[in-house]
């Protein structure tokens, strides 16, 4: 659509799409267009079996996790474990689940988010 293939992986950067980029930011509402207008596929994993929702959690952005819960979009599992997108001081190498990520990095309204969602 558009133009845009915003599911191109980019060669140099752990087979991330834009959306990873995004995650990794915590630029929600280009995410979202990106999603909503362009088909950014949210399920997609990167070379080390990251989804967007790991890295965004890894990240520490609480408004990005809270809209890829809340899309509706097929986001992967929050079971689903990956090693973190860089080395991690305080969390280690994993892997992890996106609510261990977010718990070892001290993200704690993320935690609340992704254990919430596993209430539902």
């Amino acid at each position: 659509k558009g133009g845009i293939d915003a599911n191109h992986r980019m060669g140099l950067h752990r087979g991330w799409t834009a959306v990873f980029t995004c995650a990794w930011a915590g630029r929600t509402k280009t995410m979202e267009r990106l999603v909503r207008a362009h088909g950014a596929d949210l399920s997609i994993r990167d070379n080390n079996d990251c989804s967007p929702l790991g890295v965004a959690a890894w990240a520490g952005h609480t408004a990005t996790v809270a809209w890829i819960l809340k899309s509706g979009r097929d986001y992967g599992s929050l079971e689903e474990t990956c090693q973190p997108p860089m080395t991690s001081s305080c969390g280690g190498k994993g892997p992890y689940t996106p609510e261990e990520w977010a718990q070892r990095k001290g993200h704690t309204d993320i935690v609340k988010l992704l254990a919430a969602s596993r209430i539902e």
